[in-house]
């Protein structure tokens, strides 16, 4: 295309009377470059009448082309060859053009493809033009229509891509188009087949027709507030077939929105789960299956262990009651001869020293010899100290005595069953075990304040209940190993009447034994004392402790005698372990040592 082009010419090839033809004129040239398509004009001869700009510029013609030699304007001829070549199909163009010579009157509309380095598609109209009823010659008019083409082309695919996404989805899935007030405006097949309903009795319906009540009102309002304003609802529902079937579909809904953003219908795709819904309700009822079983295997091995850690402590109890019985039977015969012998040694001693002292006084006059060993043995001193060598020896035996009476009176080897005991006497024997540890300490003894009520005879089994007290000292012991002093552990005893009210010791009715025993140690968070009574949970290291002294211990008192057991305990307030044991014994049964319940 030339750099300069020439300006269309002036329509004014043909003389008209009319006073205003200048203005028409100018009007007409006007309204000829303001078109967007590109004209051109020739009258019967061939030569061009008129052309605008936007003709020059879509067919790039130079101003060889439009202008003639003479100073004239261009032929017909040389406007069309160079079209052809722009054309990707000149011949059939050419054709066509001959067609029009050989029939003036005719319209002609076509389109033309250009060559494809250019790519344009050019939409060509031509009709003749008249002064009065003849023909005055032809005018072309060419339309650029390529990106008219191109989003013809695209909205074709477009068409063709929802058209097989819509067979597509027919074919897999469960869809539903609904009005903006939920009535169904269209049901695939799936649809049916699996509601069970004909698209007749679908079609003007809700979907209430295939409620299955499974789901709570709730739900489908918050269902419809998410729709209603127009986001994309996602989950899963269950529905009711017409023959009373029931079945799962994952469902998306969609709300198509008008040009104010307003639903006007929703579309809903949804997909059968009722197989994987089924499969996972079995998988859920053999997880509920298999967590009852473990929780039961947890429980028959937790009741196991508590049972062999039974059978272990009744063992020990039994070895130590046989020890006891051994002790009391070996010792208490030499020890019941030192007592029988040193009432006689004593009086014996006492003889001879009164004789010797009577020697010397109303005797001869000693050998030099017996005088010197007299003095020698500081007589008048092992007079004095050989009384007390003999109430020592005596105070001794009696201790061992004491020891095995109350190793005895712990064990209570001899008592199967529950019998009437004094509490207090067996608080006394636990302590007495006890002492090397309460003394034995290298900065402090344990103080141990006791304050005993006026208990009656209790009916229990006495060396359970002496297992229950050696576990609780033995902790509050450890307790305070760690404490600076004063260390203490006080210990009291009560007769309370159960039903009363009492602000840290709730009790049925009946007549409670209770006896109290608290330490001043750091005491225990929360989380700690809400598990003391748990079945080998403990705090103490690896090695110090099996977790089940108090777990026993709550079970004797509680699940044996009747009981209660309370742990009363605060971080820096030490510990305090409540027992309440029913005074006339628990009415359940009485079970033997190895069969405690667990």
């Amino acid at each position: 295309m030339a750099t300069q082009q020439q300006n269309p010419p002036p329509i004014n090839t043909y003389t008209l009377a009319d006073k205003d033809l200048p203005a028409s004129l100018a009007l007409l040239q006007a309204t000829l470059e303001a078109t967007a398509d590109g004209i051109i004009a020739f009258d019967l001869a061939g030569c061009i009448t008129h052309y605008n700009r936007r003709f020059v510029e879509m067919w790039g013609i130079p101003d060889t082309v439009l202008v003639a030699d003479g100073g004239g304007l261009g032929h017909r001829d040389a406007v069309l060859a160079h079209i052809l070549e722009c054309l990707e199909n000149p011949e059939k163009f050419l054709i066509d053009i001959r067609q029009l010579y050989a029939q003036p009157e005719a319209e002609y509309c076509q389109v033309l493809e250009l060559k494809k380095s250019d790519g344009r598609i050019i939409e060509c109209h031509s009709l003749p033009f008249h002064l009065g009823s003849k023909i005055a010659g032809r005018v072309w008019s060419f339309s650029d229509i390529t990106k008219l083409r191109v989003t013809e082309s695209r909205l074709r695919q477009s068409i063709k891509e929802l058209s097989d996404i819509k067979l597509a989805l027919d074919k897999a899935a469960i869809l539903a188009i609904t009005d903006a007030n939920g009535v169904i405006t269209y049901a695939n097949n799936k649809f049916c087949e699996l509601s069970k309903y004909s698209g007749k009795e679908l079609i003007g319906n809700t979907h209430k027709v295939v409620n299955s009540q499974y789901h709570n009102r709730k739900f489908f309002a918050d269902l419809w507030e998410t729709i209603s304003r127009g986001d994309i609802w996602k989950g899963e529902i269950k529905n009711r077939a017409k023959d009373g079937s029931y079945y799962w579909v994952d469902t998306t809904i969609i709300p198509f929105l008008d040009e104010a953003g307003q639903p006007f219908q929703y579309f809903a795709i949804r997909f059968d789960i009722t197989s994987r819904k089924q499969v996972e309700e079995a998988l859920q009822k053999s997880q509920a299956k298999l967590k009852r079983q473990t929780q039961q295997l947890q429980g028959t091995l937790s009741e196991l262990q508590r049972a062999q850690t039974q059978l272990v402590q009744n063992e020990k109890m039994t070895a130590l009651g046989q020890i006891a019985a051994g002790l009391a039977h070996e010792i208490n015969n030499p020890v019941s001869f030192i007592f029988g012998n040193i009432a006689h040694a004593d009086s014996y001693i006492k003889d001879m020293l009164h004789l010797i002292e009577l020697y010397q006084k109303y005797g001869e006059p000693l050998a030099p010899e017996i005088a010197a060993h007299l003095e020698e043995m500081d007589l008048e001193f092992m007079s004095e100290d050989l009384p007390k060598l003999l109430a020592s020896m005596k105070v001794g035996a009696e201790r061992i005595r004491e020891i095995v009476l109350s190793l005895r009176n712990f064990s209570r080897l001899d008592e199967s069953g529950r019998k009437r005991v004094d509490i207090h006497e067996g608080i006394e024997s636990t302590l007495l075990l006890l002492q090397n540890r309460l003394h034995g300490m290298p900065d402090g003894a344990i103080e141990v304040i006791k304050t005993y009520g006026n208990l009656p005879a209790v009916e229990c089994c006495a060396a359970d209940m002496n297992q229950v007290f050696m576990s609780i000292l033995s902790n509050a012991i450890d307790a305070l190993e760690s404490q600076p002093g004063p260390r203490q552990i006080q210990i009291c005893t009560e007769v309370v009447a159960g039903g009363d009210t009492h602000e840290d010791l709730p009790l049925d009715a009946g007549s409670y034994a209770v006896i109290r025993i608290a330490d001043n140690g750091p005491g225990m968070p929360l989380a700690v004392k809400n598990r003391i009574f748990d079945p080998f949970f403990t705090t103490k290291a690896v090695g110090y402790g099996t977790g089940m002294g108090l777990s026993i211990g709550y079970q004797i008192v509680v699940e044996k005698h009747g009981g209660h057991l309370y742990c009363i305990s605060e971080p820096g307030h030490g510990t305090e372990l409540v027992i309440a044991i029913p005074v006339g014994g628990s009415t359940g049964p009485d079970p033997s040592p190895l069969q405690k319940p667990l």
